[in-house]
Parts: structure tokens; C-alpha cells; sequence
């Protein structure tokens, strides 16, 4: 029994430390299209209540990521793949959650798009004719934030 025991919980701790050192991969940058100074993408695309990643390469070449999601009916969470406490580290998806990479916060969909705590950093945006837009000059201005 001791020798079922050790090898039980020899097992548990390995597969314990390997899940507390698996890295987080975020996925890969959806298609938009970029044409009148804003990011277009239709709604075909994010309404679907998953997390959908962007990312818009500024004119000093830095990779500006932002992220959508929608969050009940026709209301959308926008924001930046950052937010002010954890910086451009990124969330990603898991179990029907959104969650920070760095501070394994889950965050409440709902205020996805309001400013504060571990919140993706909000941009600017516009929804019409089944189509949400960013505005270049949004992304433009938060390329600071991914800057290295």
C-alpha cells in the first residue's frame, strides 16, 4: 500500500508542477480590413461570444494588439491586449472566460470595455451596418503601451 501510495503521489506532483509550468500561447491574430483610417470587421466574424484577437502594425512598426468580444446580444467588449496593472501581456480564452496571462485573472465579460482593475485598456470604437470599426488614430496613439 506505502509503495501505491508513493507512486500516486509521485504522479500528482508532476503532473501538478507541469500544469503550474505550462505557458500560455495566445492565439493568432484574426483578419480585419484597414481601408478610411479604421479597422473594419464584421460582425459574421465576432459574434459568436468567443474572443477574437487584432492586431494593426503602426507606422513606427510597432504591433499594436487589441481584442473583441461580444457579450450578450448586439453589445461588444473593445479593448486593448493590455491593461494598465499587467501591460500588454494579453488574455486569452479558457473555459468560457477571458483571462490575463500574467496574473491569471478572470475577467467579467460584462465589463470588457470599461476601464479599471485588470481590464483590458478600452479604445474607441463604432458599430454600424453589421460592422464594428477601430479607428486607426486609436491605434495609432496606444502604440506606446506595446512598445519594447
Amino acid at each position: 500500500f506505502s509503495l501505491v501510495a508513493m507512486i500516486c503521489v509521485t504522479v500528482a506532483l508532476t503532473y501538478g508542477v507541469a500544469q503550474t509550468q505550462k505557458v500560455v500561447t495566445l492565439s493568432p491574430p484574426e483578419d480585419y480590413s484597414l481601408a478610411d483610417g479604421v479597422a473594419t470587421i464584421k460582425f459574421s466574424q465576432i459574434s459568436d461570444g468567443h474572443l477574437h484577437r487584432y492586431e494593426y502594425t503602426t507606422s513606427g512598426g510597432v504591433k499594436v494588439r487589441f481584442i473583441v468580444i461580444q457579450k450578450s446580444g448586439s453589445s461588444y467588449g473593445v479593448g486593448l491586449d493590455a491593461c494598465e496593472i499587467c501591460g500588454p501581456t494579453g488574455y486569452y480564452e479558457k473555459d468560457g472566460k477571458v483571462i490575463c496571462k500574467l496574473c491569471e485573472v478572470a475577467m467579467n465579460i460584462a465589463t470588457i470595455g470599461f476601464k479599471g482593475g485588470c481590464n483590458p485598456i478600452p479604445i474607441d470604437y463604432k458599430v454600424s451596418n453589421g460592422t464594428l470599426t477601430v479607428p486607426i488614430s486609436a491605434l495609432e496613439a496606444s502604440a506606446s503601451i506595446f512598445a519594447k
